[in-house]
């Protein structure tokens, strides 16, 4: 998610009328508060709503990869990768670990050698229960989010300086396959999926936001946006044809009326403490709530007694989350980039990523 993801320097951004320093996008780090929750939502069955928080995460990351992107793909790519995978490769070889030795525990998830090569090379196939899902099933948004990057570090390669047009024009390219088009292979399926276009959404909110319009927003006109996307997500039910179109165009209005509330609103500290942990929620949220349901009680009614159980679980993983943000996470990013990336970082960027928290 780059909006599952994020890194050090993944929302220091440099709005179009700034001209010193660049500037953390708080309201950023609230949105990827704001779409973890909704996807905790989802998992806990007396509300199952929230799944729109992946489409808002796609838009974030659409618009946050424009912006961090450089001029070398191949630094670009390796970023992406340090902050994406060992916090999912670790996940994975756990509940692979656990469906080797305790495979009752699990449902579909099998301790299959082949599959789990798949799943952390973020090859998709079909499990067992006929879902298009790795090992660790939330990182079926991580596959997308890996054909992302590769489609826009290509696009750094064969056009660096039309990037975002290439970009565009290869993601309309595998939705249009995928209308036009039956594939039987299962990733090419999976790739010319309909969602593939929320990353477009997010790279024109990117335009949308550096031609300084939002500056123009009247507050209580984005609050009206703002809520009126969010409850028009929540009212409505899609499907995987209808969902860019009922929950990602609405994401996208929601990210970006909220975006226009920068600099004019204060994000609470708690806020953008989830936010920055919010890859680490999204990834682990779900067995949070599945052994509270499984040995505790199932949260499956609006009692009073089951509501404070969905309190406490949501308390729950956002705690797991802010410890694996700050003893994996972010020390691995930060190791790999170190190690890594040889090469000397400029006063600018020393500067900035002593104050940034997340990536895309």
């Amino acid at each position: 998610m780059a909006a599952i993801l994020g890194s050090n320097a993944d929302t220091t951004l440099h709005p179009p009328l700034a001209r010193s320093a660049r500037e953390q996008l708080d309201t950023v780090q609230a949105l990827r508060a704001v779409a973890a929750l909704c996807v905790i939502g989802m998992h806990i069955p007396a509300i199952e709503r929230g799944a729109f928080g992946v489409d808002l995460f796609f838009v974030i990351s659409g618009f946050i990869v424009c912006h961090v992107a450089a001029s070398d793909p191949g630094r670009f790519m390796l970023k992406r990768i340090f902050r994406v995978v060992p916090l999912y490769w670790l996940c994975t070889l756990a509940l692979f670990a656990i469906a080797i030795v305790v495979p009752q525990l699990l449902g579909a998830t099998r301790g299959d050698a082949s599959e789990l090569l798949k799943s952390l090379l973020f090859v998709p196939f079909v499990k067992s229960n006929g879902n298009i899902h790795p090992l660790l099933y939330l990182g079926w948004t991580l596959n997308y989010e890996m054909l992302f990057y590769g489609v826009f570090a290509l696009a750094l390669v064969l056009a660096p300086r039309r990037a975002h047009a290439a970009a565009v024009a290869a993601l309309l390219t595998l939705f249009a396959l995928g209308h036009m088009v039956h594939f039987d292979s299962v990733p090419l399926r999976f790739w010319t999926a309909p969602i593939v276009i929320e990353f477009v959404f997010g790279i024109a909110a990117y335009h949308v936001w550096r031609s300084g319009v939002l500056a123009r927003l009247p507050a209580p006109a984005a609050l009206a946006l703002a809520l009126g996307a969010w409850l028009l997500m929540a009212a409505l039910r899609a499907d995987d044809t209808t969902r860019p179109w009922l929950w990602g165009l609405p994401a996208m209005v929601l990210f970006l009326a909220t975006l226009s509330f920068e600099p004019r609103w204060r994000v609470p500290t708690l806020w953008l403490l989830i936010g920055n942990a919010s890859y680490s929620l999204y990834l682990t949220h779900a067995y949070v709530i599945q052994a509270l349901q499984k040995k505790v009680v199932p949260l499956d009614d609006f009692t009073p007694t089951k509501v404070a159980l969905m309190l406490l679980a949501v308390a729950l993983c956002c705690a797991l989350a802010v410890a694996c943000f700050r003893l994996i996470e972010r020390p691995s990013n930060v190791w790999l980039r170190r190690r890594l990336l040889q090469r000397v970082v400029p006063v600018a960027d020393t500067r900035r990523s002593k104050h940034v928290h997340t990536t895309s």
